[in-house]
């Protein structure tokens, strides 16, 4: 069977310090959206097996991880074959690798009837990665802590961005390692930290979270990569309501008013050397409304899938 893990974008990311542990605390918004790692999953009698044709995948990447976690709760040694094929770009601040574990702790919790609990999913995927709890349910969330305390929004969004990646694979421990070493003064945020959560929780519409979008790490990453900084600027040239780096970089999405209007941007884009995609929010709010997830944001695909429009610089 195959199944789809999305991608999501941080449309807010500020900082409010660091622990002893080197770790950050932060407050975040995420969304996922419609772009995803395909995992085909073949049941074994017994062994494991992870096969990848991406050539920068290790033998120590989350979803081995998430394997080796739920083993001890495997008391019958059921196997599993896993195979990715890797859409979503590594160190793109898209979050795939977490996606991936999240995909597979649900997955195999499934399919090897370990009828694990909810919280003990939650506290496996915190020793996987900050991002990997968000994973398990996905959709519309805010979320503090280093990332893994989550609390789900009531409701789900609906709009289209555009996603440009430039090529540059950064890696979020050394952004934020930068993050220190600047000791960068913050700059006044309409987002104060005792009501990001609740501030976020009234906006809606594509055109009030593109008014609102902000990440702390910007100041670390636009002046170091002006590239990326070009493809915001771009982005808003080209009618996007919004723009902002997602997560640690390199990628940058763009909220735009209509799926027509994405496609526009689209084809503007193709005279650049970028990866461009144009995606829709996706996910299931607690209330249980879902958009393109069946339960939970491992979509199972009894058919072929059907890619994320893109470039021709995609290709």
């Amino acid at each position: 069977m195959k199944y789809l893990a999305p991608a999501k974008v941080n449309l807010y990311l500020e900082i409010l310090g660091r622990r002893a542990d080197s770790y950050h605390r932060i407050q975040t918004v995420m969304q996922t959206v419609s772009l995803y790692d395909e995992l085909e999953i073949e049941p074994l009698p017994k062994g494991i097996k992870f096969v990848s044709a991406h050539p920068l995948l290790n033998k120590n990447n989350l979803i081995l991880q998430a394997v080796n976690l739920l083993q001890k709760f495997n008391k019958k040694k059921k196997g599993i074959k896993i195979i990715l094929k890797k859409n979503i770009p590594l160190a793109s601040g898209l979050g795939g690798g977490s996606s991936d574990a999240g995909c597979i702790l649900n997955l195999l919790n499934q399919i090897w009837e370990l009828n694990l609990s909810k919280d003990v999913l939650f506290s496996l995927a915190k020793k996987i990665g900050a991002d990997v709890p968000f994973f398990l349910q996905g959709g519309y969330a805010y979320a503090q802590g280093i990332g893994e305390n989550i609390s789900s929004y009531s409701f789900l969004p609906n709009y289209w961005l555009v996603l440009v990646n430039p090529g540059l694979m950064l890696q979020s421990k050394e952004i934020y390692a930068q993050y220190d070493r600047l000791k960068l003064t913050k700059r006044t945020n309409f987002n104060k930290m005792k009501t990001a959560k609740f501030f976020w929780q009234n906006l809606s519409t594509a055109q009030e979270i593109a008014k609102n979008l902000f990440n702390r790490l910007e100041d670390v990453v636009l002046p170091g990569f002006p590239e990326i900084a070009k493809i915001k600027e771009i982005l808003i040239s080209f009618g996007a309501l919004g723009s902002l780096m997602s997560g640690s970089g390199s990628t940058v999405f763009g909220i735009v008013e209509s799926e027509k209007k994405g496609k526009e941007i689209l084809k503007k884009l193709r005279k650049y050397p970028w990866r461009t995609w144009l995606v829709k929010t996706v996910g299931e709010s607690p209330s249980g409304k879902a958009r393109d997830f069946v339960g939970r944001p491992c979509l199972h695909l009894p058919a072929p899938v059907k890619p994320a429009q893109v470039s021709q610089a995609q290709v």
